[in-house]
């Protein structure tokens, strides 16, 4: 889960699109952007506006579909039951 996490943030943050912003800035609806929220802990993902991903201390949450390919695992190799 956390290598899914890494790479959902990498990939945004590298995306040609993705900058920091402030709120203000995303609100005129076209605006791709990922914006860190300090004062509520919080790192958000807008796309053409909408929020599409948030990052906070209790994990990552998505409210559409997650498409990926490849293998994902909840466990991390060597580590004990």
């Amino acid at each position: 889960m956390r290598n899914i996490m890494f790479l959902l943030v990498a990939v945004s943050i590298s995306s040609a699109a993705a900058y920091l912003v402030t709120k203000s800035a995303v609100a005129d609806g076209k605006t791709t952007a990922v914006i860190v929220d300090e004062a509520n802990g919080i790192v958000r993902v807008m796309v053409e506006g909408k929020e599409v991903a948030r990052f906070t201390s209790d994990g990552l949450d998505v409210p559409g579909d997650i498409k990926f390919g490849g293998v994902m695992t909840d466990t991390v190799p060597g580590a004990g039951p």
